[in-house]
């Protein structure tokens, strides 16, 4: 993705998200492509942006005024009701479910057309500004659902630019759910970038994401950046070891500060499982320059597949990987000076990459109000 796409308003990004409204937004025009084209032909044609490429404008416009609701239709012979906008979080809950089981690839298709249907509603319909609030966060955990859908499936164009809606649609939301999904998005970029061996990148995304937290609030979300910050400095050379164990220690210290039944930034994490998880990866990482900390990753593997809950099949299977790295990198220590250099028995690829589930988001619904019954209700 070129950088002048990102800073003269060609890229649909740039130019709609610093006015703030919704209307000529990228998907406007393209989730009809993402659903009509070939899966691998439409990757093709959305790049990614890496590095101060996507950083430096997506920065500055996280700390651009924002101007709210998008204009509405009032005309319209379609009301969008808090019923509907509560299907579709449900929706995502769906999707999120069977992500975590099976991968994103068997449903994104269904999740590009929730998303389109959702983004319809609030260019097309009429409601009132709690219903619009509360659909634009909404539709901001469905792009992230979706964006992350296609990172799955290596999709990462337009995972990017699917990211990017989510946080467009949740910093202009007054909803409380807004501040912490766009910490969530800003999570999942980092995850993006890490996987896309962009750990430096992603450091910025999540020092971004720590900036939008108030301090001393949010303890789960807190600990959910700390601990991505560990993933990314693993991989960023054998001078960052002991910032990463600060930071997986800062985190464990934060998920024991949250409540589960008063934090409703829970909705952003999982729990230990995802803690360990993470750790060990990083601890991986940092393996390999000093063998000597594979233990480390073998100790976080059992941690976060012991804490793992049922329906994260992949995250068990892919949660094995670290610890029997770990476990060849201590045997190699005690041998040699050099760290071990395990080959994966993967085989063919799968339809889904074999990556840890997504963080399925837990926060409490409010209960719907009764539905409108005219005009026609959407």
């Amino acid at each position: 993705m070129p950088d002048r796409q990102l800073s003269d308003g060609r890229y649909e990004l740039a130019s709609p998200l610093a006015r703030g409204g919704m209307g000529e937004i990228w998907l406007g025009r393209d989730i009809g492509r993402d659903m009509l084209t070939r899966r691998q032909l439409f990757a093709d044609t959305v790049q990614i942006a890496l590095g101060g490429t996507l950083t430096d404008p997506l920065l500055r416009w996280l700390d651009a005024p924002t101007i709210g609701l998008p204009p509405r239709n009032e005309s319209s012979v379609t009301t969008l009701t808090m019923s509907t906008v509560t299907g579709i979080e449900q929706a995502t809950a769906r999707f999120g479910a069977e992500d975590a089981t099976l991968g994103g690839g068997l449903s994104r298709e269904a999740a590009v057309g929730q998303l389109k249907y959702a983004v319809d509603l609030l260019r097309d319909a009429a409601y009132t500004d709690e219903v619009g609030n509360r659909a634009l966060a909404a539709v901001a955990e469905l792009a992230g659902m979706v964006g992350w859908m296609s990172h799955d499936v290596r999709m990462d164009g337009p995972a990017q630019r699917y990211f990017i809606l989510g946080l467009q649609a949740a910093k202009e939301s007054t909803d409380p759910r807004a501040l912490l999904l766009r910490v969530s998005l800003l999570a999942d970029m980092a995850r993006q970038m890490r996987a896309l061996d962009q750990p430096a990148t992603g450091l910025r995304l999540v020092n971004a994401g720590l900036e939008l937290l108030p301090q001393g609030r949010h303890p789960a979300a807190a600990a959910m950046l700390w601990n991505l910050k560990a993933r990314m400095l693993g991989a960023l050379g054998p001078g960052n070891v002991r910032e990463l164990q600060h930071s997986v220690t800062l985190a464990t210290d934060l998920l024991a500060d949250a409540s589960p039944d008063t934090d409703a930034d829970l909705l952003a994490y999982t729990g230990a499982a995802e803690l360990a998880g993470n750790a060990a990866l990083a601890w991986q990482d940092a393996a390999t320059y000093n063998a000597d900390l594979a233990r480390h990753a073998e100790q976080e593997a059992l941690a976060a597949l012991v804490a793992r809950p049922d329906g994260y099949s992949r995250s068990r299977v892919a949660g094995n990987r670290p610890q029997q790295t770990g476990e060849l990198a201590s045997r190699a220590a005690s041998a040699t000076s050099y760290p071990a250099q395990p080959q994966s028995p993967d085989g063919p690829r799968p339809q889904s990459a074999p990556r840890t589930s997504r963080p399925r988001p837990s926060h409490p619904r409010r209960a719907a109000p009764p539905a409108a019954s005219s005009p026609q209700e959407a």
